[in-house]
């Protein structure tokens, strides 16, 4: 998946919920790449409002891995903001390959 093509002072969101009160899945990885404006351009990923990655420019492709609270709902929340001025690369991020393993 990837953001839409951006303008000045846009905002995009998708959300993953799930249950990991009695899930041994309690870890969310995948991979993201970013072509933004640095500093100013972000992709962020919050686990229940908690800020877990937020990161900006040039990236190429990376994998990260998010431990996730045990509990009935948790929300993964994947937004990019570009802020009100200055277009730089592609003006957008990209999100691939979401999977749910046992963070032990």
């Amino acid at each position: 998946a990837s953001s839409p093509k951006m303008q000045d002072g846009d905002f995009t969101m998708f959300n993953v919920k799930t249950n990991t009160a009695y899930s041994l899945k309690n870890g969310i990885t995948f991979d993201y790449r970013v072509s933004s404006e640095y500093y100013y351009d972000h992709l962020y990923v919050h686990v229940n409002g908690v800020e877990k990655l937020k990161v900006s420019g040039e990236t190429g492709w990376q994998t990260v891995s998010i431990p996730l609270p045990r509990m009935a709902d948790v929300n993964i929340a994947f937004s990019y903001a570009k802020d009100g001025s200055v277009s730089d690369g592609e003006d957008r991020a990209y999100i691939d390959d979401i999977r749910f393993y046992n963070w032990i």
